[in-house]
């Protein structure tokens, strides 16, 4: 491929990463700052002490619980406002499957039975 050639489908691809940015940014942050969602993320997860377990894998499965729950009512307030919103659903399967996950994590290393 020619430099050229390649310029151009380099132009393409980065149109196409940051229309898919602001598309899925405002269903995660919102319109209010771009990364209002790792800001909240971050006040959550330190809010329930999420940060001392991270190390661990069900610290992480744990934090994306927090994260699809945070996406899911950041979804709701959005839908309010009538702005077209498709992930809700999708926000709580989820948060299901991460805490299904989390639960196996748990037995695994038996802080659970």
């Amino acid at each position: 491929m020619k430099t050229s050639e390649m310029a151009i489908e380099m132009k393409k691809t980065l149109e196409n990463l940051v229309n898919l940015f602001l598309d899925r940014n405002s269903q995660y942050a919102g319109e209010e700052e771009w990364a209002a969602n790792f800001i909240r993320n971050a006040k959550i997860i330190e809010a329930m002490r999420v940060d001392k377990i991270m190390t661990k894998p069900y610290g992480k499965s744990i934090a994306m619980v927090v994260d699809k729950v945070d996406r899911l009512v950041n979804g709701i307030l959005v839908k309010e406002q009538g702005i077209k919103i498709t992930h809700l659903e999708d926000s709580i399967d989820d948060a299901i499957v991460y805490l299904f996950i989390t639960k196996m994590l748990l037995k695994e290393v038996d802080i659970i039975e």
